[in-house]
């Protein structure tokens, strides 16, 4: 995964939506939500909010994709963190 968010660095909403447009709505797998934690896209903060609030992800999962919005940054994140706090 750090090889990706490395090798994507500076060109990362490309790449993430290219791989977006490639899975479509089966982006939600284990190696998918790995894509997503990692990615530091513009797209990135909403998926991870649907992983948090997401009742079939694991409790232990939820704290970790927390965690990653804390790597964003932008208006996408702010969105994203109010969103978390149902406003």
């Amino acid at each position: 995964m750090e090889a990706l968010g490395i090798g994507a660095q500076g060109n990362e909403n490309v790449f993430f939506e290219a791989w977006l447009k490639r899975v479509g709505d089966d982006w939600n797998t284990p190696p998918g939500r790995d894509i997503i934690w990692r990615s530091r896209s513009q797209s990135t903060p909403a998926l991870l909010v649907k992983l948090i609030k997401d009742p079939n992800t694991e409790k232990s999962e939820k704290s970790r994709y927390r965690r990653a919005l804390d790597f964003i940054n932008g208006p996408e994140k702010d969105a994203a963190l109010l969103q978390l706090l149902n406003l």
